[in-house]
């Protein structure tokens, strides 16, 4: 019936996931396990199906106050459909992936605002069936935070990402969290740079309206001047440009981790600018 069609579709649908980590000693240690089906979406925005199960291992040693080495060792079965860039893929997998992880932030209410925070990742995907290298991947995100007074700072982020193999990761790029001024998904290819710069300021401090009921306060409203410049591309085809944009943003904290962040921004391959105004909304901390 189609009652019984559309619930056999619903358990094939069916993802879940569980991890145990043990924090008792210095070096962490865990496992999880799951099971993923369903559509999802390329780079490119088109939907597939692909369903994953599997289990891995993970160990996290902090060798300091401020340094950590991670890593992951994982087996899945993968059955997947085509996509804008993969043909259809069926098999047993093995995926490890080893992390450096370095961090000396301070954070103000919207974000990070001095120190530095560096991730240095190294991952492997092998098709055990076939004995066939899929995808090595290497990533390098650097973070420093220069404080120019007590509530001011300068922040950078360099961020690079290569993948090599029968079937490479592609990386995407664009939006408020990268590139800003540029929908997602606008770059697109196995290899990407990017370089966020921006002086963070306090706009509004201790703003407060006196009612014959009480004070009413409001949240602090940072301010922000950034330029981004990033690009995208395959294996073989260096790009002969580099997309950026820059502009002003606002941020306030709500409360907890709700951070609002607004960007005006103007579009500029660095010979030309853009006349349009293009406007990002946000919600989440500073990088």
């Amino acid at each position: 019936s189609n009652t019984a069609q559309e619930f056999n579709d619903i358990l094939g649908r069916l993802s879940f996931g569980a991890t145990y980590f043990d924090l008792s000693q210095r070096i962490n240690r865990g496992f999880s396990g799951f099971h993923f089906a369903g559509d999802f979406i390329d780079e490119l925005g088109f939907r597939y199906f692909e369903r994953r199960t599997g289990a891995s291992v993970i160990a996290s040693y902090p060798y300091s106050k401020y340094s950590r080495i991670e890593s992951s060792l994982g087996l899945l079965y993968s059955k997947r459909e085509a996509d804008s860039f993969r043909p259809a893929r069926e098999g047993l997998l093995a995926v490890n992936y080893l992390t450096l992880v370095r961090d000396t932030s301070l954070w103000s209410l919207t974000g990070p605002i001095d120190g530095a925070r560096y991730n240095l990742t190294l991952g492997l995907t092998t098709n055990v069936e076939k004995v066939e290298l899929e995808n090595v991947v290497a990533m390098v995100d650097l973070r420093r935070y220069f404080r120019t007074s007590l509530r001011t700072a300068y922040a950078v982020r360099v961020q690079g990402r290569i993948s090599q193999g029968s079937l490479p990761q592609r990386f995407i790029l664009g939006g408020s969290w990268d590139l800003r001024g540029y929908p997602r998904r606008s770059l697109v290819g196995t290899r990407s740079v990017l370089l966020n710069q921006e002086w963070r300021f306090p706009l509004l401090y201790g703003v407060a309206l006196g009612l014959p009921f009480g004070t009413i306060g409001f949240p602090p409203i940072e301010g922000a001047i950034f330029l981004d410049a990033a690009q995208a591309w395959e294996e073989g085809e260096p790009p002969d440009s580099v997309d950026g944009s820059f502009g002003l943003g606002m941020r306030t904290n709500l409360g907890g981790f709700l951070v609002l962040r607004l960007d005006l921004s103007r579009r500029t391959d660095f010979e030309r600018i853009q006349k349009n105004t293009e406007v990002d909304f946000f919600v989440g901390f500073n990088y």
